[in-house]
């Protein structure tokens, strides 16, 4: 009976040692899963319209700071090329082509730039200087026409991008 015992007692020591191990696993995967929580990153837009000023901004919402790894401009499904802020204007310029106004700041997001979580930007901020000013129905229209397509990643290298016209599908849902 003693040979019995020495089994039961081998092999209870076997289980709680395998559950102990489960357990650990499970733990260390979930401390995983919410270290990366709490730095993800996440970009997003809004618009501010007054009678005569426009600014499309650009907010990290998330915990942690996004890094750029890529940032474009486009009207009508091109890419609008150029350095810095030039995309910008010629995107401005584009789809408002009837009106007069002038470029009041603007903020270029580089490759590798570290958005800090909490950090908020101009991506375009205009005045209208004509006598010509658009309906919000015309500025909607004008900002259906531009994207902003900004991939971007967390300090644990999860990619995730910025689709302004995603986003605008979002609220309208």
């Amino acid at each position: 009976m003693c040979v019995n015992c020495d089994l039961l007692v081998g092999l209870s020591s076997l289980v709680i040692a395998i559950c102990a191990l489960g357990f650990t696993i499970w733990q260390t995967r979930s401390s995983i899963i919410h270290d990366k929580l709490s730095v993800k990153p996440y970009l997003s837009t809004w618009r501010t319209l007054s009678e005569d000023y426009l600014a499309v901004k650009i907010h990290n919402n998330g915990l942690g700071p996004a890094k750029i790894k890529s940032f474009g401009i486009y009207v009508d499904g091109q890419k609008i090329t150029g350095m810095f802020l030039e995309p910008h204007k010629k995107a401005l310029a584009i789809v408002f082509q009837n009106y007069q106004f002038y470029f009041d700041s603007g903020t270029y997001l580089g490759v590798g730039y570290m958005m800090p979580a909490n950090q908020e930007k101009d991506l375009v901020a205009i005045r209208f200087t004509g006598e010509k000013k658009p309906t919000e129905a015309e500025v909607e229209h004008a900002l259906k026409r531009a994207r902003v397509v900004i991939k971007y990643e967390s300090i644990y290298k999860e990619e995730e991008t910025l689709d302004s016209h995603e986003e605008l599908q979002k609220q309208l849902q």
